[in-house]
């Protein structure tokens, strides 16, 4: 797998099941954002299984304080993992993503279909603790909304986009080697005074360092060592011999999901444009409030290309792009501002006309959307889905009602 300098970035495909995993390749193919910057390849089952051997081989050698002998995944950009690779190995998807992460060098991980290959999460919280970077199921992963903007149809806002992801992979990875091993994680991205208090104990009981030491103060390479968050107790305990560059890799993988997956979704302690500007309408600077005005929020990209007052609440803004998919904002801070209509007067506060649907990334009136109750250790767990029976998504109703919405139950709560 030694890749050329004329060769395209690789994305690698693992799935024991061959018509799967050609079908997956083939597909990805005719993405036209895939097929213009990536070569697509599939691993057979056999070669899935030898893959799988060299990474065990390769987690024993760390464990014993060795680099291992091969970097089987080296020139993969994003590794993609089907959850059941049973047809190969006792291994699951999850631990082929802990293996890979530990001891390759590999990119971005993407996991699938570990809960079905067309669901939508509305507990927002199952993949908390997931060592892949990106979980969805495989009817998702080959939705063209993976890969670029616009979209369209089912694309949920919790989504990153594949190749703004992939460089940001690359730049935390150098940001960590070069200059944040050795700092501590919190005080990097703001995240303490005022702000700190509001970080539920749900997200500070992942920052672990050495025993009995503040959360505050707990640097990058010391959650890599030390928290279950990032390793498992067998290899916590041999974290002194793992080499720095898997602690790096470890690092830079971990701190950006627990930012993306743990703090991120709350919406109490980073916010998003489009949540923000549903809490404080004042902020929005559209010339219209009408759902297709609105769905301008939604977008990937520099907070100067949204429809937002973004000068206004600049002080309030996470610095570190690179480490979140999406524009955020520190909201202890933000709602503390009473530079803000809705701050300095709640009795005053207007109404946006809508809300925002998490499963498409788009506004839609009240009476098109489905309310549900997600399961996140914040206020703001009352969130929206699209109802495919409206008129509103006409467009694409039917696709929409393909998706299983999962627990179900939470519509009713």
């Amino acid at each position: 797998m030694a890749k050329r300098k004329t060769d395209k970035p690789l994305i690698l495909v693992c799935d024991d099941n061959a018509e799967a995993s050609e079908s997956w390749t083939r597909r990805l193919q005719e993405i036209s954002s895939v097929k213009s910057k990536y070569r697509v390849e599939a691993k057979s089952a056999g070669d899935l299984a030898t893959l799988l051997d060299k990474l065990k081989s390769g987690l024993e050698e760390l464990r014993k304080g060795q680099s291992p002998a091969e970097d089987p995944l080296k020139d993969v950009e994003v590794l993609v993992i089907d959850f059941d690779l049973l047809d190969a190995t006792t291994q699951t998807g999850r631990e082929f993503a802990y293996l890979a992460r530990l001891v390759s060098s590999c990119g971005l991980i993407v996991a699938l279909n570990e809960h079905g290959i067309n669901t939508f999460d509305l507990t927002m919280s199952r993949y908390e603790e997931s060592f892949a970077d990106v979980n969805v199921g495989a009817e998702h992963f080959l939705s063209p909304g993976m890969w670029k903007q616009p979209w369209k149809g089912f694309r949920p806002w919790s989504w990153p986009l594949i190749p703004k992801e992939v460089a940001s992979w690359n730049s935390r990875l150098k940001q960590v080697g070069r200059s944040l091993l050795d700092k501590p994680i919190l005080p990097h991205f703001g995240l303490t005074g005022d702000v700190h208090v509001h970080l539920p104990v749900k997200c500070r009981q992942h920052i672990v360092g050495p025993k009995n030491k503040p959360p505050e103060e707990v640097t990058f390479r010391e959650f890599a060592a030390h928290s279950p968050f990032c390793l498992r107790d067998k290899d916590r305990r041999a974290s002194a011999k793992l080499h720095q560059r898997c602690i790096e890799r470890i690092a830079a993988a971990r701190v950006a999901h627990w930012l993306e997956r743990v703090v991120g979704p709350g919406q109490n302690v980073l916010i998003d444009v489009p949540h923000l500007v549903e809490r404080y309408p004042s902020l929005y600077n559209g010339r219209s409030r009408q759902p297709k005005s609105l769905d301008k929020l939604a977008k990937f990209g520099p907070v100067s290309e949204l429809p937002v007052h973004y000068r206004k609440i600049g002080r309030h803004a996470f610095k570190n792009a690179q480490w979140v998919s999406r524009p955020m904002y520190l909201w202890p801070t933000i709602s503390a501002d009473d530079s803000i209509a809705e701050v300095q007067d709640p009795a005053q506060v207007s109404s946006l006309g809508a809300v925002f649907c998490e499963d498409v990334a788009r506004f839609a009136p009240p009476d098109a959307a489905r309310e549900y109750v997600a399961d996140l250790a914040s206020p703001y767990t009352r969130r929206f889905a699209a109802d495919p029976s409206a008129s509103h998504f006409e467009a694409f109703g039917e696709e929409i009602g393909r998706v299983n919405y999962e627990p179900a139950v939470r519509f009713s709560m």
